[in-house]
């Protein structure tokens, strides 16, 4: 070597050591001796464990290896706050986190899990390897041995701010940074941007220019220096394009929306800003009297507009009314003439226009929709449907291709009113469906109150009609008015109610309360867990509700539930739409052994379970109770305890050992060895 010699070439890909000899002055290149041991070379098995987490949207299960003790997830990617369990065979039903009053850990030293326990949480971005011992019930997180050793390579963390840079700042061009809103996931969003013609930008990430966005290729010519005319991208309005290293200019002065989407293949998304008005109002000859007769106007109904729950209808109204073929209608922004009328937008369905007004080729009920966002004006045959329980769908009464593709289930016009006689029972749900709708049901949905026709509002679920099968329901939208009549056939009732919630990870097939099948439902529950929130679901459907005093609670709004952690004794009855539980303090067994008088008590154990032991005779009967009440006692079936069950008989004289599992509401009697 020497001092200011060349740089030195390398032959092909691979890792190196390089070493210097400053004296002599001489440099020797080897294969690297480092990377040389696979850190897990023992781990040849794929695991039936994984990992799963906020950092995935707790989607996609990240897969582990074994060497038949250990099990490794190698190289994931945090970011600090994210959080995380293991699970096994991508199932909730064993699972690890945090063990009780573990709330933090140590790289590099194993920490206490359990079933069910608390999600992990991370302490700084970076790449790690988690390391599971099922058997001993601990854990490990170690900086990735796999990523130090040159394996895998290291994902990046995710930005934690993506904005826009550009020429669009008088003063401090391509220097003044404006933040994108992260509305969703992966998604980040800026709207009512002004550009000039000129402008250009970029996007970055967390302010910094070491990772930036531009247009993927060279389709136009900057003209903010006419003697510099470089390469930039020019977008088509409206369609995604991957990114690359090119500003984009726009090149028609405006005001725009951008949306970022962030992954291994990052899009930007470019459309015209539009301000759509905030309400809409129709007139004409039977709506008002052109503005005349200001009760008759119809003001349209606001599509729900809620991204974060996937309504993606902003700007869109509504509304269902009986038209007269021939007698004209136009739609304006104010209930008055104010210059801002219009009888078309750029798409026009379903009409005509004739003199300047809307009209409709036959009498009858139609949906008119419409969509500032995409320009469109659409009127077609109204198409009112139930959703939900009084679609005797069952388990299918949300799905909406199965709702839209049903029959029994849709208004039928009479006259200038619609009618429909309800397949079943339960709570009423309707709503208007539309051809060009690009969000769900709910979003268009309406009941009937005192009489009156009212729609969902954006502040939540509305409260709950419950009616029974056969009933009719008449709706005429023109006066605003609806009516349920008839006395319908009570509801058939199952013998289980479900429990769903996030202590037990929202399981349609959740633990459950045995019924009477008269409405009636009771058991005890052991929920756990931080923030517990839960439903009930009977016959498919899903039951929600709002609290009162204690412990108790009004059954049929959508909202989830919330309690305390604990074990509960509930009652439901669904008859009332109530709901109450009491908080369980012992449990017991009670039977002819000891002439039903003295309660042998249960021990409960760490995982929500009682276990005890005592002498019974032959033929004897017992029952479990819980609070020394007889009010809440389990029977019946062993393998399907029931709160209206008998006594549960034991054949053979013996000791035995009980072990009750609220959850799975069975009872374990075995011999005692």
């Amino acid at each position: 070597m020497k001092q200011g010699g060349g740089n030195i070439k390398v032959l092909e890909d691979g890792a190196y050591d390089i070493i210097l000899d400053p004296d002599a002055p001489t440099i020797t290149i080897i294969k690297t001796k480092a990377v040389t041991i696979d850190p897990y070379a023992a781990y040849t098995e794929v695991s039936t464990w994984s990992v799963i987490g906020s950092f995935n949207s707790w989607a996609d299960d990240v897969e582990m290896v074994t060497n038949g003790t250990l099990h490794v997830a190698k190289a994931v990617a945090f970011n600090a706050g994210d959080e995380w369990k293991f699970r096994k065979d991508a199932d909730w039903k064993e699972n690890f986190g945090y063990a009780d009053g573990v709330e933090s850990y140590t790289l590099g030293e194993a920490f206490a899990m359990k079933q069910d326990g608390g999600n992990v949480k991370v302490l700084e971005d970076g790449v790690y390897d988690l390391i599971l011992d099922p058997e001993a019930a601990t854990a490990t997180v170690i900086k990735s041995i796999a990523v130090e050793a040159g394996e895998t390579p290291a994902p990046k963390p995710k930005p934690k701010s993506i904005s826009l840079v550009g020429t669009l700042d008088a003063e401090g061009a391509w220097n003044t940074d404006h933040d994108l809103t992260n509305t969703s996931g992966d998604t980040w969003v800026i709207k009512n941007v002004t550009l000039t013609a000129d402008d250009e930008f970029k996007l970055r990430a967390d302010h910094d220019w070491g990772t930036a966005w531009g247009g993927p290729e060279a389709n136009e010519k900057s003209t903010i220096d006419p003697e510099n005319p470089y390469d930039v991208y020019a977008p088509t309005l409206g369609t995604a394009f991957n990114t690359g290293d090119k500003n984009i200019r726009v090149g028609v002065a405006g005001a725009y929306n951008i949306t970022f989407t962030y992954g291994d293949k990052p899009t930007i998304l470019i459309e015209e800003y539009k301000e759509f008005p905030d309400h809409v109002y129709m007139t004409g000859a039977d709506f008002g009297n052109w503005f005349g007769e200001i009760t008759g106007v119809v003001e349209l109904t606001p599509v729900l507009h809620n991204p974060a729950w996937g309504a993606n209808a902003e700007g869109q109204f509504w509304t269902v009314r009986y038209f007269k073929a021939g007698s004209g209608f136009k739609f304006n922004s104010a209930p008055e003439w104010n210059g801002n009328d219009f009888a078309s937008l750029e798409t026009n369905e379903g009409f005509t226009v004739n003199g300047g007004n809307c009209e409709v080729d036959a009498d009858g009920f139609y949906m008119v929709h419409i969509d500032f966002k995409r320009s469109i004006l659409h009127i077609e045959p109204a198409k009112v449907r139930l959703v939900g329980d009084c679609t005797g769908l069952g388990t299918d009464s949300w799905n909406v291709e199965k709702v839209e593709a049903a029959t029994n289930n849709v208004f039928v016009a009479d006259g200038t009113t619609l009618k429909v006689t309800l397949p079943a029972g339960g709570n009423l749900r309707m709503y208007a469906a539309s051809a060009i709708s690009t969000s769900d049901p709910w979003t268009r949905e309406f009941n009937i109150y005192e009489d009156k026709i009212v729609y969902r509002g954006n502040g939540g679920d509305q409260t709950a009609v419950p009616v029974k099968a056969e009933q009719v329901v008449t709706l005429d939208f023109n006066a605003g008015t609806g009516s349920i009549t008839g006395e319908g056939v009570g509801p058939t009732y199952k013998d289980v109610i479900s429990v769903p919630g996030n202590w037990s990870q929202w399981d349609a097939d959740a633990p459950k309360l045995s019924g009477d099948t008269k409405g009636l439902f009771a058991g005890a529950l052991a929920m756990y867990g931080d923030n517990v929130e839960f439903k009930f679901i009977h016959d498919g459907s899903w039951i929600g509700g709002t609290a009162g005093e204690g412990l108790n609670y009004t059954l049929g709004a959508s909202d989830n539930m919330t309690i305390a952690a604990g074990k509960y004794w509930w009652n439901v009855d669904l008859e009332k739409s109530t709901a109450s539980a009491v908080l369980i303090t012992s449990a017991g067994i009670m039977g002819s052994f000891n002439s039903w008088t003295d309660e042998v008590a249960l021990q409960e154990q760490d995982d929500h379970t009682f276990v005890g032991e005592v002498q019974l005779g032959a033929e004897d009967e017992i029952k479990i109770r819980f609070n020394s009440n007889w009010d809440y006692a389990l029977g019946g079936n062993p393998e399907a305890l029931s709160a209206f069950g008998g006594n549960i008989k034991v054949a053979t004289a013996g000791t035995y050992r009980l072990k009750l599992n609220l959850n799975a509401r069975t009872l374990e009697v075995v011999p005692s060895n």
